[in-house]
């Protein structure tokens, strides 16, 4: 099994280099990547210290495409062997077709389903009562759970991606990874030739917002408008959020909302997954989420 670890690169003083791999960049917004020249030195020192190097690219418009392609043609400068983690379904087809690295599909682009409610669906053990509700035509019916079947366990288990076909069809970009979350109701997957799986821990990535919000996580306030340059709400520092109904500690950190798994799959050694990627924050970001 393959260990690797976030960096930081906009706090590296608040970053973990231990593991065999070394994960970069950002995975929800584009206007947080590093810089060219940035990017270059940090791979090069962590080449130089023995780590493999992945950089990490979210979704991306027409001018964050070029714009990660020119940063991806300058890390492969520094090391040959760089893998670029993508969601977004235009450069992963740019760098297979060009052969710039070694593409990997993204967590956002996995078809997992990442709601933290799920488990609740899956827990057949949980007791439940029969409990009233009022259908829209005035009705009173009675609300009773009932387990799902075995088709719709094993979807809600595994991914979008999991099927042959889909699989073929990205082997033929070249592209033999995808990233996964480490979700709470369980996991199922295929194994497949030539095929394998990263699992991220502990941080499950349940959606993604247009922009960081303003003070107070206020979406609706004008004090904050998403532009070509970082504001002070784009930190990295997680806030936590009450989610009444969830039984899970749920953040948001820049523009996109987690919820935190730290228990690895009880099946973990039947799975396709060879490589596991810990995000390690600093103690103040596990007070910030805590608290």
């Amino acid at each position: 099994m393959e260990i690797a670890h976030w960096y930081d690169w906009r706090s590296p003083t608040g970053s973990d280099t231990s593991g065999q791999r070394v994960y970069f960049g950002h995975e929800t917004c584009q206007q947080l990547l590093p810089t060219p020249g940035a990017a270059r030195e940090l791979a090069r020192r962590l080449r130089d210290s023995g780590k493999s190097v992945t950089l990490v690219v979210p979704y991306l418009t027409e001018a964050g495409l070029r714009d990660s392609v020119r940063l991806i043609e300058g890390l492969l400068t520094q090391d040959a062997s760089l893998e670029v983690v993508s969601s977004d379904w235009g450069l992963l087809h740019e760098i297979g077709r060009r052969g710039l690295g070694s593409p990997v599909v993204g967590r956002l682009l996995s078809g997992q389903l990442t709601d933290p409610r799920l488990a609740r669906i899956m827990d057949v053990n949980r007791r439940r009562q029969p409990r009233p509700v009022r259908h829209l035509d005035g009705t009173v019916c009675q609300l009773q759970y009932i387990p799902p079947s075995l088709a719709m366990a094993n979807r809600i288990r595994s991914c979008g991606l999991d099927r042959p076909e889909i699989i073929g069809f990205l082997k033929a970009l070249g592209i033999r990874r995808c990233e996964l979350s480490n979700i709470s109701q369980g996991m199922e997957l295929a194994s497949i030739p030539g095929w394998s799986y990263s699992l991220h821990i502990p941080d499950v990535l349940i959606t993604v917002m247009r922009r960081c919000p303003g003070s107070g996580e206020d979406f609706a306030s004008a004090e904050h408008r998403c532009t070509d340059k970082v504001t002070p709400s784009c930190h990295g520092e997680p806030r936590a959020w009450e989610m009444p109904g969830i039984n899970a500690t749920v953040f948001r950190r820049d523009n996109a909302l987690y919820y935190r798994q730290p228990n690895l799959p009880t099946n973990l050694q039947q799975l396709p997954i060879d490589r596991l990627v810990h995000r390690i924050g600093r103690q103040r970001d596990h007070d910030s989420i805590n608290r």
